[in-house]
């Protein structure tokens, strides 16, 4: 049975802006809905529920969803720009050390077709040096036994 706050404009809005929070974080994330649901323990067809405003989003079920995806709440309402205000330094500090590990590690990763393509052709250099090398050993050993014949 719904009562009179549940009809109303306000409660419509604010189920709506709920569920219009759900689908963008889901979304920033790089969840799809079924991720989503497993993460929470629901079935896919209630996460869709709340995505498109046919089931209420209760606090708890939205708490859930901000710690399986790990997101403030303050984020999640719009409070900060930050999704993961929640964080205490030190954990921030341990993620932005990753993250720069990982962007080294991205740009050697980039780099390294370029260094193969690079060594690539110093090898093929050095091939054609190897080449020149023997076909002029053979020129000398050629003109050697010419020389020894006469």
């Amino acid at each position: 049975m719904k009562n009179n706050f549940e009809e109303s404009p306000d409660y419509q809005e604010y189920n709506h802006f709920l569920s219009k929070q759900l689908v963008k974080i889901r979304k920033e994330i790089g969840w799809s809905q079924k991720d989503v649901a497993e993460a929470m323990g629901i079935t896919l067809r209630t996460e869709q529920n709340f995505e498109y405003c046919r089931r209420r989003l209760s606090a708890g079920v939205l708490g859930t969803f901000l710690k399986a995806a790990d997101v403030s709440a303050d984020y999640f309402f719009g409070w900060t720009n930050d999704i993961h205000s929640h964080w205490d330094p030190q954990r921030r500090e341990e993620v932005e050390a990753i993250r720069k590990d990982l962007d080294t590690v991205k740009v050697k990763v980039e780099e390294y077709p370029k260094s193969i393509v690079k060594m690539q052709r110093e090898l093929q250099k050095a091939n054609m040096t190897l080449v020149n090398i023997q076909e002029t050993y053979q020129k000398i050993e050629k003109r050697y036994q010419d020389l020894k014949k006469s």
